[in-house]
């Protein structure tokens, strides 16, 4: 089956494509926070605390994406790697 579409109708599905995936990154991004942020890693830190590792768009603190849970996941362009 085929559909011919005007070119207006073409461009309102195009961009409504780019909100929707605009739309699931936000998501995705705030999820991938909350877990950095409340999820304990499963190795203790030097003092042998299991806390999370936070998120470095959340904490104030210094951190580094190296150890982070969702790193795999997580859409954030501007991660930062320890060298």
């Amino acid at each position: 089956m085929q559909y011919l579409l005007l070119q207006e109708e073409y461009r309102s599905l195009v961009d409504a494509k780019h909100i929707l995936v605009a739309e699931m990154k936000d998501t995705l991004q705030k999820l991938c926070t909350m877990v950095a942020d409340h999820m304990p890693l499963e190795e203790p830190n030097w003092q042998g605390v299991k806390r999370p590792w936070g998120c470095i768009l959340s904490t104030k603190n210094e951190h580094y994406c190296d150890e982070c849970p969702v790193e795999e996941i997580c859409p954030c362009l501007h991660k930062q790697f320890s060298q």
